[in-house]
């Protein structure tokens, strides 16, 4: 009776270090990725560009550096930390702003500085 017991216990123990596991690698967030920038707020509203870019523009600023603080963009060709966006990539963060943008959730948006630029350089957006 006291092994049955032990294997429950172990196999317990397993489970609860499975599930730590897959919720820090769930949980890993986009500044962990390297953004310098990490700001929750709402999107006040969406631009989509004739070239597939888009920007949003955002109720607070989220980066130190750029023309406009609260204007956060992907464009096509644009490097962000050193890597330029995939079409799919852009795709898929424009639905989650927009879903966000419509539903008028908060969200956090990570972003790199835009330096000259005249918005700050978009690297992911999430849904809170």
């Amino acid at each position: 009776m006291m092994e049955f017991r032990t294997r429950i216990r172990r196999a317990a123990v397993r489970s609860l270090g499975c599930c730590a596991l897959f919720a820090t690698v769930c949980t890993t967030s986009a500044a962990q990725a390297g953004y310098p920038h990490a700001t929750t707020t709402t999107i006040d509203s969406v631009v989509v560009l004739h070239d597939g870019g888009f920007y949003l523009t955002l109720h607070d600023e989220v980066c130190a550096q750029a023309g406009n603080k609260k204007v956060a963009y992907s464009y096509n060709g644009v490097a962000v930390q050193g890597s330029v966006p995939t079409d799919a990539a852009m795709d898929r963060m424009l639905r989650v702003a927009m879903a966000a943008h419509l539903s008028g959730g908060a969200v956090r948006i990570y972003t790199e500085n835009g330096g000259s630029r005249w918005g700050c350089l978009l690297g992911a957006v999430t849904v809170l």
